[in-house]
């Protein structure tokens, strides 16, 4: 095909010199797939349209399609080199003129253009046989759009406007009579012979009156609307009941009044994409943002048979690529920002990608398309509404849907509750609180309070939404509860689970949850005068963790002020003689006044005597009141008796008061004195068992050398030791190799003898003592009779002899182990737990919040007790059951009280 001259028109490459060439890897292709890829390949080197090339620095891979007629098409993988080419700004045409007057359709391929000759090497792939360029302008580069749309403008720029309209590779001549149509046609094909362009016939239609163009429906009538574009609309299920049906009629009337909901498209402006799908369908929706958002195009579909098998992220993968298919024109001529919360964009940007998310990431790499967190939900409802009111197979499900909102604000607080059956059956319920509750408490009575009506109603299989985010991660274990007020709502929602076969809590943005927080605001709104309500409203009295108690007030329980009391105001004794006169002493110092039990004291002249709830009162009021400092046990019950209070426990009762206080337990003093016996490593033969351990950071010391890297071996207690600038697993290995394998000497150790063996390292490997130097500067006895013709002999029965040496260094080592045993003992706080135990755990400087400084409370928890190794070292989990990672030592754990 000869195509367009090069002089006239060829594509050029605006590469940032900032971007760096990349060479993709290969990769594996099926057999079916390479025998496409050398056909097509074939097919392309016949029609000149591409060339061998070598040492290329841009390299891309080959993906092959299977298109619905069952053969391959072949894409190039250009995310690369798409990502460092800027965006061609060259103006597209507007698509409301075009349209306005536009009558017919035609279509023309890219390959047409050739490639400008410096750029024909960076469109490079990857083939079996040989790496090949393109020579033309090949698909699914960026802007190969933008020069399509130049060479368009450029060839007919005469014709369009009067007789011929062009948008891309879309040609459209028009005439207004049967009279002007066969010379419009000759001036236009005349321009098409003169720049050597190909039309497709298969793609080409004459002579018709009307047709299908750039989403609109173009006829001698005039400008009437696509029935695809609304298809989404008018293909959604009918009402099933009554409420349904008044529901609809409502909003029929509210959209009557009006302006008609899709909006035309401003050039100027971004393309908003947002994607929704479901387990039968997909759907999306785009809109542009002009002080609110207004949708432009719904597009929505079924899903196929193979296609409902899908992960979550192949279908939304798949909404957008069939959304850019239907709305090619829009993707081609707009910026297009898909705002998703799915990771979309981080999974088709991966290169090791096959299949068919590797074919759509090349199908999408040649549109200007970026990704956003989705933040508010705005346009997402309309894409919502769409994907779940899709027709579909009528289907039994048992399963209910429970809704939940709670609302607390400075006129009381409240809930909002929606149960629906499978049957359409909606059951709506407002719950005033007649106490005090915060946000999150509400969220929890809410949640509660729609499990109570659930269960009376005789629901087993329930899903519940609340727009709390706190609520739905805390149930579901992802966010530790460390409040104890919603730690106690944590326990009685999970003992309400178990009246259920399956409960589960997921979290729904408060405009997906709007009727519950209606419900929840009227619960908590008040009454004006004189006002009717026909909505039905129900009065929670106390909290769902509170416990109800029953008293009886028909006797009253004994105390220990009772026998007491009786002998003093009765006379009346108890009838052991022992425990009788054992009263009358105690009674002597005892009085009553104004019917109240008075005790004499040295402290002070008259103590009140108090029960158990009076007690218990004053310890709370003194420990943590309003003139309460946390004080210690012995301070507090010194405290009570200055106050003027007395019971027979009083010091017991206040230190164990202390003990169980959570934030004394949270701020309590470290625990310094280790939890665990002294456990000694004891080796049987020399060099069996080595100790290793980085020392440092040192004084930089030459080489830039910081650290120290120490290996002992415990039974001759020879040394090694080397200097290191950084702690790597390779330098570790490299020195156990240099120093411990190949045993070099740190003679100064090696020759002293040692406390814990009293025998040098050298003897108790070799038998027999090192010659220092100092031997030879001044010779010794051995020094001056060395022979050397008795030395090897002399050497072999040291040797013999070592085993004698090393038994007796080994109970030497053992003796000192022992003392150094019990004195370690000597100063051991025994701590030890037990599987299902609660602990505190040390907060340390990694895990303080740092604004809270030396304030931050030194324990952290508390954690329950999952597994004892046995040897002082044990596992943790939180109270949600979330496993806490590795182990932790018994000093750092101390027994939580409750």
């Amino acid at each position: 095909m000869p195509g367009i001259d090069p002089s006239f028109m060829c594509h050029r490459l605006s590469i940032c010199s900032a971007a760096k060439p990349v060479a993709q890897r290969k990769r594996k292709m099926g057999s079916e797939r390479k025998a496409a890829v050398e056909l097509e390949v074939a097919m392309l080197l016949q029609a000149r349209f591409i060339r061998e090339v070598q040492y290329t620095t841009w390299l891309a891979n080959v993906v092959m399609v299977k298109k619905p007629s069952g053969k391959w098409r072949m894409c190039t993988d250009y995310t690369n080199l798409n990502k460092a080419c800027p965006k061609d700004a060259y103006p597209l045409p507007n698509i409301d003129r075009l349209v306005e007057r536009t009558f017919l359709d035609a279509y023309s391929g890219y390959n047409q253009i050739r490639m400008h000759p410096q750029d024909e090497e960076k469109t490079a792939f990857i083939t079996d046989s040989a790496n090949y360029c393109y020579r033309v302008m090949p698909f699914g580069l960026k802007n190969a759009g933008a020069t399509y749309q130049r060479l368009m403008d450029k060839i007919f720029r005469h014709q369009i406007g009067r007789n011929l309209e062009v948008y891309v590779d879309d040609m459209v001549f028009k005439s207004d009579d049967l009279g002007t149509y066969q010379s419009d046609l000759e001036e236009v094909f005349k321009q098409v012979r003169k720049h050597d362009m190909r039309l497709n016939p298969e793609k080409c239609v004459f002579g018709i009156a009307g047709g299908k163009f750039l989403g609109f429906m173009l006829s001698a009538r005039g400008i009437e609307a696509n029935p695809d574009k609304c298809q989404s609309v008018i293909g959604m299920r009918s009402p099933h009941n009554i409420k349904e049906c008044e529901e609809s009629f409502k909003i029929l009337k509210h959209r009557l009044g009006t302006p008609p909901i899709l909006s035309k498209p401003d050039p100027s402006l971004n393309m908003i994409v947002y994607l929704c799908v479901s387990n039968e369908a997909i759907s999306a929706v785009l809109v542009q943002e002009k002080e609110s958002q207004k949708p432009v195009y719904f597009v929505s579909r079924m899903l196929q048979d193979a296609e409902k098998r899908y992960q979550l992220l192949e279908k939304m993968a798949l909404g957008l690529v069939h959304t850019a298919r239907r709305l090619r024109q829009y993707f081609h001529s707009h910026k297009v920002i898909v705002r998703t919360d799915c990771p979309i964009a981080k999974v088709l940007r991966k290169p090791e990608l096959a299949g068919r998310m590797m074919a759509w990431s090349v199908e999408l790499s040649e549109f200007d398309i970026a990704f956003e967190p989705r933040g508010p939900i705005k346009s997402q409802c309309l894409v919502d509404f769409v994907n779940e009111l899709q027709p579909m197979g009528h289907f039994e499900n048992d399963q209910w849907v429970l809704r939940v909102d709670g609302s607390s604000n400075n006129q009381g607080s409240g809930a909002g509750i929606i149960l629906e059956g499978p049957t359409g059956l909606a059951l709506e319920q407002s719950l005033r609180f007649a106490f005090k509750a915060s946000n999150n408490q509400a969220e929890y009575e809410a949640l509660l309070a729609g499990l109570r009506l659930a269960r009376e109603v005789g629901v087993q299989n329930l899903l519940c939404w609340t727009d709390s985010k706190v609520v739905s991660e805390k149930v579901n274990e992802n966010f530790q509860v460390k409040d104890a007020q919603l730690l106690k709502y944590y326990h009685t929602f999970q003992n309400m689970c178990q009246h259920f076969d399956q409960v589960s809590v997921k979290h729904t943005p408060c405009e997906h949850n709007d009727r519950a927080d209606q419900l929840a605001r009227l619960a908590t709104s008040n009454q004006k005068p004189g006002q009717l309500r026909t909505t039905l409203h129900l009065e929670l009295s106390t909290p769902s963790i509170e416990v109800v108690e029953c008293l009886s007030v028909s006797e009253q329980s004994a105390t220990w002020m009772t026998d007491i009391l009786r002998f003093i105001t009765e006379g009346v004794g108890l009838t052991c003689p022992s425990a009788a006169k054992k009263l009358r002493t105690q009674a002597a110092r005892y009085s009553v006044i104004g019917g109240e039990l008075f005790r004499r004291d040295f402290s002070s002249p008259l103590l009140k005597c108090l029960n158990n709830e009076e007690a218990n009162y004053v310890l709370r009021e003194v420990h943590e009141g309003i003139c309460g400092s946390h004080s210690g046990g012995r301070t507090l019950a010194t405290k009570v008796l200055r106050a003027g209070y007395y019971w027979p426990t009083l010091k017991f009762d206040c230190m164990e008061f202390v003990k169980k206080c959570i934030q004394c337990q949270k701020h309590g003093n470290l625990i310094h004195a280790s939890a665990e016996q002294l456990h000694s490593i004891t080796s049987p033969w020399p060099f069996a068992i080595w100790g290793m351990d980085i020392l440092g950071p040192f004084p930089l010391a030459k080489g830039q050398c910081k650290f120290l890297l120490v290996a002992v071996d415990y039974f001759t207690k020879w040394i090694e030791a080397e200097p290191l600038a950084t702690i790597t697993a390779n330098n570790v290995q490299k020195f156990l190799w240099k120093s411990v394998i190949t045993r070099f000497v740190l003679w100064a150790y090696r020759c002293t003898p040692q406390s814990t063996t009293q025998e040098t390292p050298f003897r108790l490997t070799y038998g027999v003592d090192a010659m220092i130097p100092v031997e030879v500067g001044e010779p010794s006895f051995r020094r001056a009779h060395f022979d050397e013709l008795t030395n090897d002999a002399s050497i072999r029965v040291d040797i013999d002899l070592v085993d004698e040496v090393r038994a007796k260094a080994q109970i030497v080592a053992e003796a000192c182990k022992q003392r150094m045993t019990r004195r370690f003992n000597s100063n051991l706080t025994k701590r030890s737990f037990k599987e299902g135990d609660l602990v505190w755990r040390v907060q340390g400087s990694a895990r303080r919040n740092p604004r809270e400084g030396k304030l931050a409370a030194n324990w952290d928890g508390p954690f329950r007790v999952r597994h004892s190794l046995d040897n002082g070292a044990y596992k943790l989990e939180e109270l949600s059951g979330k496993i806490i990672p590795r182990t932790w030592n018994a000093s750092h754990l101390k027994t939580y009280y409750s």
